[in-house]
C-alpha cells in the first residue's frame, strides 16, 4: 500500500508541506470550493502514478514548462505487510529509483533500475503474471490524461491506437484466467503446426518416410510391411540353416585336419628324438668320462673293469669311424623335420581359416539389407501417418476445449462485471431505473475484442458513470490494487449521483488483495459545498490534502497566469 508522498518542492503559503499521507480505500485530493483549475490536483494524481512506476509525470508541464517547477525529486513510502520501504525518483533520472533505510529519505540504500522496481512492485501486489508488466495491468486504470478520459466506450485501452486484444489480455490476467486460456491456445497452435507440417510433407512426397495421406494408403503400407517382414524372416531362416550346415561341414573338416595334425606332430616328435641322439653321439655327450667310471666302480665294486673299459674304447673308436655317416643322418633328420614343420603350420592356418569361413555370402547380405530398408521405410511412413492422425485428434480436441472453455470463462467474467456495474448504477440512482452499461467479449478475424455498450444512453454523463462503474467492478473483482480518477470524470454527472459515488468509492476501504494488501482509490474532487452534506462528510473523512489557488497550490504557486513586467521585476 502507498503510505505517503513528499517533495521538498511541495509548499503551502511559503511553508514546506509535510508528507501527504494515504490510507486504505478512498484518498481524496480536494480542490477549491469554486473548482479552481491548475492548483495541483491532477499533478498529485500523476505523482501517485509516478510512485507506481509511471512515466508521464516526468514529461508533464510541471517539469517541462519553463515557468513551472522543473526537475525535482519525489519521495514516497510503501508498506507491504509489516514492513515499510522508502524510495524516491528524480525526474531528471526517471529510469532510476533510489531506496533508503529511513523514513526521512536521508540514508541511501541501493539504487534500482525502473524495470526492476516495477517487477518488485508487481511481486508485492501479486501481479507477477507471465507475459505481463505492472504498467500494462494498472496503467489503463489510471485515468488522468484527457486523451484517455475521452475513451469512454473503450475502458480497457491504455492508448487510443492500442488494439482491443491487448486490453482483453490485461483483463484476463487480472482475473487470473489468462494462463489457462493461453496454454490452450499454445497447445492448439503446436498441434496445428505439427499436423500441417506432416500433412504438407505427405502431400508433396519430398520425404520417402512421410508419404501416406489417408487410411487407404496406410492399409496398403501395412500389407507391404507384413510381406516384407515375412520375407525377411524367411531369409533369416534360410540364412540360419545355411550357416548351420556350413558350420557342421567346417566342424567335420576341422576334426579331420586335427587328426592329420596330430599324426604330423607325432612324426616330428620321433624324428626330433632321433636327431637328439645323433647330435649327442657326435658331441660326445653319450661317452662315459673317467670320473663317471670311478663313481660307477664305487657303486658296483665287483664289476669287470677291464671288460667295461674295453667296450668304451671300441665305442669311441666307432664314433670316429662313422662320424661322417652320423652327420649325414643328422642333416637328413633336420630336413624331414623342417618339412613336417611346414605341413603342421599349414594345417594350423587351414583350421583357423575354416573357423572364419562360416559367413553369409554377398547376395544374402544384399537381400537382407534391402528388406531391412524396406521395413524401416514402411514403419516410418506408418508411424508418421499415425502421428499425423494423433495431432489431428489433439488439435480438434484442444480446439473444442478452447471453444467450450473460453466462452464459459469469459462468460463468467462478463456476468460478474455486468452484475456489479448494474449494482453500482442502481446505487448511483436509487430512485431511477437507469440503464447500466453492458460489457461483452467478442472475436473478430481471430483477434480477441470487446464491446462496452451504453444501451442507447449515449449522453456524456451516462458514459462517465458507465466508465466509473466499470472501474469499480474491476477493482472489486480482480487483483487490481489501485484506481486513479481525476475530477474531470464526474464533471458531467449531476450533484446527487456524485454524492452516492463517493459512498461507492469509500466502500473500497473494505477491499484487499489476495496477499492482504489494502486496495486504494486516489480521487481528485472539488466544489465540495455544492454537493450534499453526506458527500462533504465523506470528503472530510477521506481527504489527504486540500489545495487552493496561488500560494495554496501543491507547489505554493501556479504558472498558468500571464505575468506582467512588474511581476518580473519583483521576481
Amino acid at each position: 500500500m502507498l503510505i505517503n508522498v513528499w517533495s521538498d518542492r511541495f509548499n503551502d503559503a511559503g511553508e514546506p508541506r509535510p508528507p501527504i499521507v494515504f490510507h486504505p480505500g478512498l484518498n481524496v485530493v480536494e480542490g477549491g470550493a469554486e473548482a479552481e483549475n491548475s492548483i495541483g490536483k491532477s499533478t498529485l494524481l500523476s505523482i501517485v502514478d509516478y510512485a507506481f512506476g509511471g512515466a508521464d509525470f516526468a514529461k508533464s508541464d510541471v517539469i517541462t514548462d519553463p515557468d513551472a517547477v522543473g526537475h525535482h525529486t519525489i519521495c514516497f513510502t510503501f508498506r507491504f505487510g509489516e514492513q515499510d520501504r522508502y524510495f524516491s525518483r528524480d525526474t531528471s533520472r526517471p529510469g532510476l529509483v533510489q531506496e533508503y533505510f529511513d523514513p526521512e529519505w536521508k540514508e541511501r540504500k541501493e539504487e534500482w533500475q525502473i524495470d526492476d522496481y516495477r517487477v518488485f512492485l508487481a511481486e508485492q501486489y501479486g501481479l507477477d503474471i507471465p507475459d505481463s508488466t505492472l504498467r500494462e495491468l494498472i496503467g489503463r486504470f489510471v485515468r488522468i490524461d484527457t486523451e484517455q478520459l475521452a475513451m469512454l466506450k473503450k475502458p480497457l485501452k491504455a492508448a487510443p491506437a492500442q488494439p482491443d486484444e491487448q486490453g482483453v489480455f490485461a483483463l484476463e490476467k487480472l482475473f487470473g484466467v489468462y494462463g489457462k486460456l493461453k496454454q490452450l491456445e499454445e497447445d492448439l497452435k503446436a498441434a496445428n503446426l505439427s499436423y500441417s507440417s506432416l500433412e504438407g510433407m505427405a502431400k508433396t512426397g519430398l520425404s520417402q518416410y512421410v508419404k501416406i495421406r489417408n487410411k487407404k494408403e496406410r492399409d496398403q503400407a501395412e500389407r507391404e510391411l507384413t510381406q516384407a517382414r515375412i520375407a525377411f524372416q524367411q531369409l533369416r531362416v534360410t540364412a540360419d540353416l545355411d550357416l548351420f550346415q556350413a558350420a557342421e561341414q567346417a566342424k567335420s573338416e576341422e576334426q579331420h585336419m586335427k587328426t592329420q595334425l596330430r599324426s604330423l606332430q607325432s612324426k616330428r616328435s620321433v624324428l626330433k628324438g632321433k636327431l637328439s641322439i645323433v647330435e649327442a653321439t657326435l658331441s660326445g655327450e653319450s661317452r662315459l668320462a673317467t670320473d663317471d667310471l670311478e663313481e660307477f666302480y664305487n657303486f658296483f665294486p665287483n664289476v669287470n673293469k677291464e671288460k667295461l673299459e674295453t667296450i668304451e674304447y671300441y665305442h669311441r673308436a666307432l664314433v670316429g669311424v662313422y662320424e661322417d655317416q652320423l652327420n649325414e643322418q643328422a642333416e637328413k633328420y633336420r630336413r624331414v623335420i623342417a618339412v613336417l614343420d611346414n605341413e603342421i603350420n599349414q594345417r594350423l592356418r587351414e583350421i583357423h581359416q575354416l573357423k572364419q569361413s562360416v559367413e553369409l555370402d554377398d547376395k544374402t547380405y544384399e537381400e537382407n539389407g534391402e528388406l531391412a530398408a524396406t521395413i524401416k521405410r514402411l514403419e516410418a511412413q506408418i508411424d508418421a501417418y499415425d502421428k499425423m492422425r494423433e495431432f489431428d485428434k489433439l488439435r480438434k480436441e484442444t480446439n473444442k476445449a478452447l471453444k467450450e472453455q473460453r466462452p464459459r470463462i469469459l462468460g463468467d467474467i462478463e456476468h460478474n462485471i455486468n452484475r456489479l456495474t448494474k449494482e453500482f448504477v442502481q446505487a448511483l440512482y436509487p430512485n431511477k431505473k437507469r440503464k447500466p452499461p453492458l460489457f461483452s467479449f467478442k472475436e473478430s478475424r481471430g483477434k480477441a475484442g470487446y464491446t462496452f455498450s451504453s444501451q442507447g444512453d449515449n449522453g456524456a454523463g451516462s458514459q462517465s458513470k458507465n466508465l466509473i462503474s466499470f472501474d469499480l467492478a474491476i477493482l472489486e473483482l480482480t487483483k487490481l490494487p489501485i484506481l486513479v480518477h481525476d475530477s474531470v470524470l464526474i464533471k458531467q454527472l449531476a450533484y446527487f449521483p456524485v454524492g452516492n459515488l463517493l459512498t461507492l468509492y469509500e466502500r473500497a476501504a473494505e477491499l484487499t488483495s489476495e496477499d492482504g494488501h489494502p486496495k486504494q482509490i486516489f480521487f481528485s474532487f472539488d466544489a465540495t459545498p455544492k454537493y450534499r452534506a453526506e458527500a462533504e462528510e465523506i470528503v472530510n473523512r477521506t481527504r489527504v490534502i486540500k489545495l487552493g489557488e496561488n500560494e495554496h497550490a501543491l507547489y505554493g504557486f501556479t504558472w498558468n497566469e500571464e505575468k506582467d513586467e512588474t511581476d518580473e521585476e519583483n521576481k
